[in-house]
Order: structure tokens, then C-alpha cells, then sequence
């Protein structure tokens, strides 16, 4: 099937296949990241899903926000920093120090 190479490169698009797919088999509950950006497809399937979004800004972050953590703000359920200083780039998000 030619189309199955196809989608293999498409990558993000791969990835929200291949998640909405997963989650919709093992009646998922909630999906937990800390990012990388590849993070992102698979929140969107969650979304679409219905499925419950929690994210953590990592630890490495201090005074910038990251690719993934400026959108997954609005698609998380949930949005965690570890840093207190984060608070002041993302409102809504919870401090849960490290983990």
C-alpha cells in the first residue's frame, strides 16, 4: 500500500493518526507530557477525544516559555510549571516544583 509510506512521512500527521487511533481502542482517560513539540499532535487527537490533557513545563525553564508549552497552555486540561517564575508567563498554570 503506497499510502502507508505516504503517511510514515508525514510525521506530526502520523502522530496525531496513530494516538487518536491508540486512544480511541484503550478508552483513555487522560494523556501526561512534558513536551517535546511532537507532544502536540498527539494533544490535539486527545482534545478531539475528548480525553483529559495534563502538561509539565519542565524544569529547564526559567524566564522563556518553550514551542510546546505556549500551545499546549490552551490544549492542556491541566498545565504544571516547575519553576515559580513561570507563573508569571503562564497565569492559569500550577506551581508543582519539581517532580
Amino acid at each position: 500500500y503506497a499510502w502507508v509510506n505516504v503517511l510514515k512521512n508525514l510525521g506530526p500527521l502520523n502522530i496525531f493518526l496513530k494516538t487518536f487511533l491508540i486512544i480511541r481502542r484503550t478508552n483513555c482517560r487522560a494523556i501526561v507530557t512534558t513536551g517535546p513539540g511532537i507532544a502536540i499532535s498527539a494533544a490535539i487527537a486527545a482534545k478531539l477525544l475528548n480525553v483529559k490533557i495534563i502538561h509539565i513545563e519542565t524544569w529547564s525553564r526559567f524566564t522563556t516559555r518553550s514551542f510546546s508549552g505556549r500551545i499546549m497552555y490552551h490544549l492542556a486540561s491541566k498545565f504544571y510549571v516547575q519553576n515559580e517564575s513561570l507563573l508569571q508567563l503562564y497565569p492559569k498554570a500550577i506551581f508543582s516544583g519539581r517532580l
